[in-house]
């Protein structure tokens, strides 16, 4: 059992001493922590020092001062072996934790851990990959990262006496951090079993250059400047608090790494012992700037009638021009009625707090690629070809045109409005919160790579301001707590419950003006499914000569697909959009505690419905599945017991899932198409913590000068109800690089302060 041979139990420790105290004027708070982890794959390791201090003081009448420090580093250590390669720049932390993992699912476990000295491996068909988790995790060399980052941040503030409320505020932070990973990779062999005999395989990677070494560093640092000023007083029963901001900020990020090859001694790990390759060495560099005035103005009479006026200009370096494109104005206005504070409520001695609210605003959004509005350009390393004297070809690199520049690119606005109540009880014994919102983003940010026309010669992405989604929905808190005498000491509890109904649809997009109606995205669901409609599997020949099918004729066991548009065959017109969103409309969420004598306990459940999903690779509008789901075998694949005990054969005429095939197409059938056959109802509940804890008495720890002492028990994703396959996770249920399985994490603690 490959599985059992490569994962283990992870361990996880966590220690933190924290420092406080301080005078009338001064105060001061330092933390000093450090958290270790070994992976439940050995040799990945990865450790983490931090450290974080504040002052806070009043230096001098009406002058205040805060600093604040924290650092934070870092050390990580993986096996060498990853998918994307020996580029010092790749990370291999989670990359090459999933790459491990793939291997380990398709390793055949008939074959033994190793052979004739080697480790053993799954080739894939058609390639010179081999499988072998085992040799990746001990002999491939390994990554070493090191990281250090450091945060500073200081403020001054004025208040002036003369004008009571109005503060002066300066204040700035800067952000620093640095990165350098060493990857020495050392090729290895390993024993493949085909056709009846054992083989040899060199290096699983494909390159012979030996024990390759690839360094790498880089650093990004960012400045945030701000300048406020601040007025807040009462007058009465009206109370005033106004801001007016000015914040900028400015980012700039630097890394090079070098790579050689064929060094003589994987003990001797310098670059200057290696030969340098085609591409010994790369860097690259970015810088980003952002402005921002911001405005706010609240005011309230009594407590009683509240409203808010909110106003941002703000400026991006992503977008070209002034006021039209690069700078978006982005305001906002709220009310607000507390109804419990009225006279006609003083009767009503049950409601604590009534208020009704309303807000609308502007949101912008500019996350999208920097420099859209200028021309790009791409490096081809054999763009151009010219014929030698003596025969033979030659090309050279060039530049190509590889993106259409667009100055009219702006920021993605969202507009937003809600209504809703706050409602507490009896002494806040039972509290009720409820919000209706609807959300209008529109000017979306979107990639278009289509649309062009043809004198354009070419194939030319851009950025442009296309499509449009509404989002409506419902959010409702409800929370309880309270408390009785049981035995000696009180018994303390509480429960809250949230719920979530949102529906996103498409207001607008970019469809290809030719496609059938029934593929149009606008007025569906966001993040529904585009897929062929499928109706079991073919039992017989018979059925398959009175259906139509998609590519090469079917076999007995194959999925049947819908002939939407009855023409005969099944092709792309027959593809719709079917299901629900492949996120949930509905999400909800139970805490619960209590405490009692000492003893204190927390459960959080969160869960989901009213969503779809894929068993497969397969999403939106991709038409193939490329995983082992629906290509049971090819390349020589493993798959899940249970889809094999579960698949039609002549042993087994009422299997649920597909024939096994070596293939996706042609006589492997067409199984990996994206169809309702490889959807499921996502819905679930999931135990996401629960902890367990004990407080020891006062009278016991005094004696040995301790404030408080504390021991806990905690655990993480202990459970999961759905009903989806064993490996799939609604809450992230992609497959197509092999399954990541959700992490049981179980821990204890002690917590001591002095």
């Amino acid at each position: 059992n490959y599985i059992d041979k490569v994962f283990g139990t992870g361990l996880t420790q966590k220690h933190n001493v924290t420092v406080q105290g301080g005078s009338e004027k001064t105060r001061y708070f330092a933390s000093f922590g450090y958290l270790g982890q070994k992976g439940n794959i050995d040799n990945f390791n990865y450790n983490r020092y931090n450290v974080r201090a504040n002052i806070d003081s009043e230096i001098a009448r009406n002058f205040k001062f805060s600093l604040g420090l924290s650092g934070v580093l870092s050390n990580r250590h993986t096996p060498a072996f990853n998918s994307g390669g020996t580029d010092a720049n790749s990370y291999v932390g989670e990359a090459g934790w999933l790459s491990i993992a793939n291997q380990t699912i398709q390793m055949h476990p008939y074959l033994p851990e190793k052979y004739d000295g080697l480790y053993t491996a799954s080739i894939k068909k058609n390639t010179t990959l081999p499988q072998s988790p085992l040799a990746a995790i001990y002999e491939s060399g390994y990554k070493k990262t090191r990281g250090v980052s450091l945060s500073v941040n200081a403020a001054i503030s004025y208040e002036l006496p003369w004008v009571k409320g109005l503060v002066l505020k300066l204040s700035g932070s800067f952000d620093w951090g640095s990165s350098y990973n060493k990857n020495l990779n050392t090729p290895y062999n390993l024993m493949s079993y085909s056709s009846g005999e054992w083989k040899k395989t060199a290096d699983p990677r494909g390159n012979g250059d030996g024990n390759n070494l690839g360094e790498g560093s880089s650093y990004w640092q960012q400045l945030v400047g701000q300048a406020s000023v601040s007025y807040v007083n009462s007058f009465g029963k009206n109370n005033l608090d106004l801001l007016a901001l000015l914040e900028v900020r400015d980012a700039r990020s630097n890394d090079l790494s070098a790579y050689v090859k064929e060094i003589p001694f994987a003990s001797l790990p310098e670059l200057s012992n290696g030969k340098p390759t085609q591409s010994p060495v790369m860097g690259s560099s970015d810088a980003s700037r952002s402005a921002g005035y911001v405005f706010r103005a609240r005011y309230d009479y009594d407590e009683r009638y509240l409203a808010e006026f909110t106003g941002r200009l703000d400026g991006s370096y992503k977008f070209a021009g002034m006021l039209k494109t690069r700078w978006g104005f982005f305001p906002s206005a709220s009310l607000g009625w507390r109804i419990s504070k009225e006279s006609f409520m003083s009767g009503v001695d049950c409601i604590d707090d009534l208020k009704i609210r309303g807000s609308v605003g502007l949101l912008g959004n500019d996350s999208v690629s920097s420099y859209m509005f200028l021309s790009s350009y791409s490096l081809y390393s054999s763009m151009i070809a010219y014929p030698q004297p003596g025969g033979g070809i030659t090309s050279n690199p060039a530049y190509y045109p590889s993106g259409v520049p667009n100055t009219d690119l702006s920021w993605e606005k969202t507009l937003s409005y809600n209504v809703g109540f706050d409602l507490s009880m009896w002494d806040s014994k039972l509290a009720l919160e409820v919000d209706g919102f609807y959300n209008w983003t529109y000017d979306m940010l979107t990639y278009q790579s289509s649309g062009f026309p043809s004198s354009m010669g070419g194939y030319y992405p851009t950025w442009v301001n296309g499509n449009a989604v509404d989002t409506k929905g419902i959010d409702i808190l409800v929370s309880h707590k309270n408390s009785f005498m049981a035995g000696p000491s009180p018994f303390h509890y509480g429960i809250s419950a949230s719920l979530t109904y949102s529906k996103t649809r498409w207001l607008k997009y970019n469809d290809d003006p030719n496609i059938p109606s029934g593929r149009k995205r606008v007025g569906t669901t966001y993040g529904t499914f585009m897929a062929w409609q499928a109706e079991g599997l073919y039992r017989s020949e018979e059925e398959i000569d009175n259906s139509a099918w998609y590519g090469t004729r079917p076999c007995v066991g194959d999925i049947k697909y819908v002939d939407l548009n009855g023409d005969g065959k099944i092709d792309e017109q027959d593809k719709t959009i079917i299901g629900r969103p492949n996120m949930p409309e509905l999400t909800f969420g139970l805490n619960l505690w209590f405490e009692w004598n000492g003893i204190d306990f927390n459960a959080q459940f969160t869960g989901g419905a009213l969503f779809d999903v894929s068993m497969t690779g397969t999403y939106y509008n991709y038409n193939d599945d490329n995983t082992i789901w629906t290509q049971t075998f090819k390349e020589n694949a493993n798959s899940p017991l249970y889809l094999v005990e579960n698949a039609y054969s002549i042993y087994n005429p009422e299997g649920t899932f597909p024939r096994l095939t070596l293939g996706n197409t042609g006589h492997g059938g067409d199984n990996g198409l994206c169809s309702t056959f490889w959807i499921r109802n996502g819905r679930y509940v999931r135990l996401k913590s629960a902890q367990l804890g004990y407080s020891f008495p006062q009278k016991w720890i005094r004696k040995i000068r301790m404030e408080n002492l504390r021991i806990f028990l905690e655990g993480q994703n202990l459970f999961t109800i759905d009903g989806l396959p064993e490996g799939i996770d609604p809450e992230s249920p992609g497959v197509n690089n092999g399954y990541y399985p959700q992490q049981k994490l179980l821990m204890g603690g002690l917590t001591i302060t002095f």
